[in-house]
């Protein structure tokens, strides 16, 4: 893949029409479908946060106990989509059979450098 036909994908894939953009990566002779069910973008998490939790750009943050929800929930399914994805490999003999997954999504303190759980990060007891 040449620099003009990556940045024809990457113009592709942030547009609104995704099945142009399966064809395209299908001619590129990578799986377009198999891609396409991978990706999780912004507008995804957007919808879904705003479908399935009634959260919009006013009120999706309005706490820290709410943002470390939110966080919270996104991990969850960032870790179904892990595991599907491991699960989908496996099947087709590429992938050794139940993994264990291990994902965190991690905060550095600017002031002490310390990784910190995200959720835990947002809890108000980590500064008192």
């Amino acid at each position: 893949m040449d620099e003009e036909e990556y940045r024809d994908c990457v113009h592709r894939l942030q547009s609104d029409n995704l099945e142009l953009t399966e064809e395209r990566l299908d001619l590129l002779g990578v799986d377009g479908k198999e891609i396409l069910n991978d990706m999780v973008t912004h507008e995804t998490i957007r919808l879904y946060l705003k479908n399935f939790h009634d959260a919009t750009a006013s009120n999706q943050f309005a706490s820290a106990s709410e943002s470390a929800d939110t966080i919270e929930q996104i991990h969850h399914r960032l870790r179904q989509i892990l595991n599907s994805t491991l699960e989908r490999h496996h099947r087709h003999g590429e992938l050794p059979a139940d993994p264990e997954i291990d994902s965190m999504v991690g905060v550095i303190c600017p002031d002490c450098g310390v990784t910190v759980d995200a959720v835990k990060y947002l809890q108000p007891s980590v500064f008192s």
